[in-house]
């Protein structure tokens, strides 16, 4: 009221409060087969372009830190992000694959881990991701190997036995001709060529 106690009539305001919270980690896994690093963020997350425009996040937005370990794996790289669908990203996605390329045969003692890099990743509001953003540091797992192998009494066929099941390297396809590489040594013996005609399971399916 005033000094003539006039009251004030009810007043309301409405004020929509500024988004000043970064994006971060929120959640994050590795895939079987050392394929991908899923991570879950906490928000809908971009990248900007050299414009300075919101766009979908790739692989220059993250850093692979590897270490060997001794082990048979030489590098894993980043081959794409993508989404769980494997499309690449247009932005706004808060649930991402960090797509991997593991150079060499793991043993399963390297070591792999995600990390964001620096001012790369935004909120709509476009708050900065701050820096210090890592998943976890996930152990490769082991590359197949062949356990036992055996040359048929009729020499038709080699059948090999792997420790675990295969795939291509081809887009996770099954194994073909294409994967293997056949060596022969007449040795001054009667045979002097030998050809691969085709790879089945034990049952002679394709």
């Amino acid at each position: 009221e005033d000094f003539n106690d006039n009251a004030v009539d009810a007043m309301y305001a409405s004020y929509t409060v500024a988004d000043t919270t970064p994006p971060q980690f929120e959640d994050f896994g590795f895939s079987s087969g050392n394929r991908y690093i899923a991570i879950k963020m906490n928000e809908p997350v971009w990248g900007l372009d050299d414009e300075g425009n919101l766009t979908g996040l790739d692989s220059n937005d993250f850093n692979a830190s590897f270490i060997p370990g001794g082990g048979g794996a030489i590098n894993v790289t980043i081959e794409s992000v993508t989404d769980s669908s494997g499309i690449l990203l247009e932005g706004g996605e808060d649930s991402i694959h960090i797509n991997l390329n593991v150079l060499g045969s793991p043993t399963g003692v390297e070591t792999i881990q995600i990390g964001a890099l620096n001012n790369s990743i935004y909120d709509q509001s476009e708050n900065v991701m701050l820096s210090g953003q890592f998943t976890d540091r996930y152990d490769l797992a082991p590359a197949p190997t062949i356990i036992s192998n055996e040359l048929s009494l009729e020499n038709s066929y080699i059948q090999l036995n792997f420790s675990e099941n295969v795939f291509s390297s081809f887009d996770n396809e099954p194994i073909s001709l294409l994967d293997f590489d056949l060596r022969f040594e007449d040795n001054d013996g009667f045979c002097d060529t030998l050809t691969m005609l085709s790879i089945t399971d034990i049952d002679n399916l394709v």
